[in-house]
């Protein structure tokens, strides 16, 4: 029958999901003979499952915790994601299936979904931390202390080179593979180093030598460093050289003959030089008097020094005239007595004698001062007073008109001198009619012998 269907809803409704009632109503052309018509039926909307975006995640090394950069999923229906793992979650390595579920806040019309991703969990490089080692002295043999590498990953560590390594002189590189104990999730990892090995300095071994005596020239057996270390020796000062006393340095410079490992190094030592075996010589006292006529006597002593052992021949210079000089024991190895004789005329006054001592080509010497001395002749006072010599020294008379002779003796043999009073001076022995004064006047008279000594007598006279 010709006519228009009406629908309720109408055509491009979405219906929300559930039992849903679609009504028709029919409206003939012909209303004359036709009246209008509906229809109803039952439709059922079932819930839609909401889609979920999710791109597969770029590949994380093990020990990445998952976060929003995997856990990422998307959809078009509003609602909220839960994921397993849980963001946080550190996955083992390998592929790991990665899991949304989707709750829709419509719960009337939309289902839960899920979705699921694969996640490349590559293994991960382990850490090494290893510092540069201090340099090493060439001959150190390589040990924990250089081989000190560590890693938060557990694992062991094989080094090249080994421990116990000798390596040569140089910039060497040292390598370490760490192989992990948990070769899952972890892949071999190395590291390497640079250690600076300098050259080793050679030890020298040289005893302080013995001491030797002055006069001996230097060889092996002072001269005798060695090394456990191939090389040459060079000394200074040089074999053959002879050394003052004292304490003397010697210097070895060695050079080795393996330069490429090792430096050249220096030694010293102190040798002790003891002087040559000597002796001095000494007098005692150090001055002599003697009287002219006599003798005095000296003690000489030989005073050994540095093991001197010889004896020693003694000889005395600068001897006054009329002097003479002998020793009681010549040679001598310890003392001697020295005479000095000094005859009658021997020249007066004081002179220095040196007496040397020689033995081979060693001499000593010491000095005297010896003093000639005379023996003064006594004098024997006279005065002559009215006509009579009378043996007295000093006399008292009257009147200034007394005749005074003055005659000491000895009356020959030597020389006589005067002083008095008013510059009187004489150079006889006897002085005759002294001219007096009243009071009293001194007369000096100086006697003068043969051998040159001299005595005084003083003559006084008193006039009142």
């Amino acid at each position: 029958m010709a006519g228009t269907f009406t629908y309720s809803p109408a055509a491009g409704t979405v219906l929300a999901a559930g039992s849903q009632t679609l009504t028709a109503t029919f409206t003939p052309s012909d209303t004359v003979d036709y009246s209008t018509a509906t229809a109803t039926l039952n439709l059922t909307v079932n819930k839609v499952a909401p889609t979920i975006i999710w791109a597969t995640p770029a590949a994380i090394p093990y020990g990445t915790a998952l976060s929003a950069t995997q856990l990422n999923a998307s959809s078009t229906v509003a609602g909220t994601f839960a994921y397993s793992p849980a963001a946080g979650t550190v996955l083992a390595a390998g592929s790991q299936p990665l899991t949304a579920t989707f709750t829709p806040t419509d719960t009337t019309d939309y289902t839960t979904a899920t979705a699921t991703v694969n996640l490349a969990v590559n293994k991960a490089t382990a850490t090494i931390s290893w510092a540069t080692p201090a340099a090493i002295a060439y001959g150190t043999a390589l040990s924990a202390t250089q081989l000190n590498a560590s890693s938060t990953v557990a694992g062991t560590f094989v080094y090249t080179p080994a421990a116990g390594t000798v390596p040569t002189a140089g910039s060497k590189t040292l390598s370490v593979t760490l192989n992990p104990t948990d070769s899952i999730d972890y892949t071999t990892a190395t590291a390497t180093v640079n250690l600076a090995v300098n050259k080793a300095t050679p030890a020298i071994t040289w005893a302080t030598p013995a001491a030797i005596a002055y006069g001996t020239a230097l060889s092996a057996t002072q001269l005798n460093a060695t090394s456990t270390v191939a090389g040459t020796f060079t000394y200074s000062p040089a074999a053959g050289t002879v050394l003052a006393a004292g304490s003397q340095t010697l210097t070895a410079a060695f050079t080795p003959t393996d330069t490429v490992h090792y430096t050249t190094a220096t030694a010293s030592v102190v040798l002790t030089v003891n002087p040559a075996p000597s002796f001095t010589l000494g007098a005692s006292p150090a001055s002599l008097t003697v009287v002219q006529g006599t003798s005095g006597t000296d003690i000489l002593t030989v005073t050994k020094l540095n093991g001197f052992t010889g004896s020693v021949t003694l000889a005395a210079s600068g001897l006054p005239s009329g002097v003479t000089a002998s020793f009681g024991t010549n040679p001598t190895t310890g003392t001697s007595v020295l005479t000095l004789k000094a005859s009658g005329s021997a020249t007066l006054g004081s002179t220095t004698v040196t007496i040397t001592g020689t033995s081979g080509k060693l001499t000593a010497s010491t000095t005297i001062v010896l003093t000639i001395s005379c023996s003064p002749t006594p004098i024997i006072p006279y005065i002559y007073v009215n006509s009579t010599w009378t043996e007295e020294a000093s006399v008292t008379v009257s009147s200034p008109s007394t005749v005074v002779d003055l005659g000491p003796s000895p009356s020959s043999g030597g020389t006589w001198s005067w002083t008095g009073p008013s510059g009187y001076k004489s150079t006889s022995r006897q002085i005759n009619s002294i001219p007096l004064t009243v009071g009293t006047d001194s007369y000096l008279a100086t006697y003068t012998n043969s051998s040159g000594c001299k005595s005084t007598e003083t003559f006084t006279i008193t006039v009142k």
